[in-house]
């Protein structure tokens, strides 16, 4: 009846995590569309300025599109007195006045491997040639049928076991 009238049907459901297993919540967030988690933030990441009687929780925020893609966004909100909510950017220690440092850290620095060649390496890597990759000369060789040192050629002398009959199978069909 719904899909004949055109009219969509919500449901909204509060679902408790610390009451529900795990698999539980996995199962009914999989099943949604929308998924709002409020979680409180430790007292250390409250906004200043607020009085310490305003709860403050951090909102995660995850939307299924029905093209398949989610959008997800962290929030920190604040309810304020009559029940408003407001979201509240989060401060960190180094913003409060002074220039942030700006220069961003090298991220290959902790890696356990090395992403940078050496001079002996990038040199090693321009000479080697690499099998599918053709020179003009060898193309040419190639092209002409020269056939040069190392290449294989299959020689096939059939015997008596071999099966080969020289009359067309297909004669005998009125094409």
């Amino acid at each position: 009846m719904l899909l004949l009238s055109g009219l969509k049907l919500r449901v909204l459901c509060l679902l408790h995590t610390d009451l529900h297993t795990a698999e539980v919540v996995r199962a009914v967030s999989h099943l949604a569309s929308s998924v709002l988690e409020l979680s409180p933030l430790p007292p250390t990441n409250a906004p200043r300025g607020l009085s310490p009687f305003v709860p403050t929780c951090r909102a995660h925020s995850i939307h299924k599109r029905r093209a398949g893609k989610a959008i997800r966004k962290v929030e920190n909100i604040s309810v304020q007195p009559g029940f408003i909510l407001q979201s509240v950017p989060e401060l960190t220690g180094s913003q409060t006045g002074a220039e942030s440092d700006t220069s961003q850290a090298d991220p290959a620095a902790n890696l356990t491997f090395r992403l940078r060649l050496t001079e002996e390496e990038r040199e090693a890597r321009e000479r080697l040639s690499l099998p599918f990759h053709f020179t003009t000369e060898r193309k040419t060789r190639l092209l002409r049928g020269v056939r040069g040192a190392g290449q294989g050629q299959i020689y096939y002398q059939p015997d008596s076991g071999d099966d080969i009959d020289d009359e067309d199978p297909d004669d005998d069909l009125d094409v």
